[in-house]
């Protein structure tokens, strides 16, 4: 995602698309729980570890952007308040916040009123379609990515699936020789065969690919991730710790990234030209220890309010 804003050309933009948001929705699925609370209760509680950071954030970004315009941006601000995948005040990637409350809550309703897994397999697959497909016919877009939550529904449906298979077969994927090289080839070729990709826009290009490479990219990662924990992880690589805390507090990193990006951008437009790559990589590295420290000051103060902690 911070690659991404960040900017390393079209090319690496088409790839990461077809999957790395999609990745955060199938993530999400994987940790899906049954529980006994009430619907009051679940939608309180996700809406103070996810809607109150986009509030906060969403506020602080527009009053930043207010003051760089040097007056309020009341165009942002609605945005904000309603058509968030559009328009946004610098952070235009808080629209997954609303996005994943959405899919948490309509998937915890399903969930305990459907017993049978068929039905609820099926109508969930009737609701990601209808989020594929509304930009086809609807003239607007719906309020707080509303349809970018039902394709989210359907890849948090199937990680929820898959991770609760019988013969726990995922455990037998990513042990396989080759496994890695396989699946990131094959994910390589199927998503550039496809469009463009982005939940956000809408944007979907073949349906069908993009459930295929969004799934089949999202295994790729898992399995990455599986054999990086399993070989370096022994031996207490500062990398990968560096990483698995951007995983835990993901929150921070989401809704501050693009300001931090935006500062480094300023910054090296003053500087004497050099090689676009050397620059977007030295932002990337910059960027990720500024958003290191002031993830270690939010974690550690009374700021852990704003993230929902």
């Amino acid at each position: 995602m911070i690659m991404g804003h960040v900017g390393f050309g079209s090319r690496f933009d088409h790839f990461i698309h077809a999957f790395h948001m999609p990745m955060f929705f199938f993530v999400s699925g994987l940790f899906f729980r049954r529980e006994d609370a009430s619907v009051k209760d679940v939608a309180v509680r996700k809406a103070r570890s996810l809607l109150l950071p986009y509030v906060v954030f969403g506020a602080f970004h527009e009053v930043v952007y207010s003051v760089m315009q040097g007056g309020i941006a009341t165009s942002e601000l609605r945005h904000l308040l309603w058509e968030n995948t559009s328009g946004l005040p610098i952070a235009g990637a808080l629209w997954f916040l609303t996005a994943l409350y959405f899919v948490d809550l309509v998937y915890y309703l399903l969930d305990r009123y459907i017993n049978s897994m068929k039905m609820l397999s099926f109508i969930v697959a009737l609701i990601a379609l209808f989020g594929n497909t509304i930009n086809l016919f609807c003239p607007f877009r719906l309020p707080w990515a509303m349809d970018a939550a039902f394709v989210g529904l359907g890849l948090y449906h199937i990680a929820r699936l898959l991770i609760n298979s019988p013969d726990k077969w995922e455990k037998k994927l990513f042990h396989l020789p080759l496994t890695s090289a396989l699946l990131l080839g094959g994910a390589t070729f199927l998503i550039f065969l496809n469009g463009y990709i982005n939940m956000r826009t809408g944007t979907y290009a073949i349906i069908p690919l993009f459930w295929v490479n969004a799934v089949l990219a999202t295994l790729t990662g898992l399995n990455l991730s599986r054999h990086m924990d399993d070989r370096i992880g022994r031996k207490g690589n500062a990398l990968l710790r560096c990483v698995k805390t951007m995983g835990r507090n993901s929150i921070t990193f989401l809704c501050l990234n693009q300001l931090v990006i935006l500062l480094w951008k300023n910054f090296f437009a003053q500087m004497p030209p050099m090689n676009g790559f050397v620059k977007s990589l030295a932002i990337l590295v910059l960027t990720v220890i500024v958003l290191m420290g002031l993830d270690c000051v939010i974690q550690r103060t009374k700021l852990r309010v704003v993230i929902g902690k």
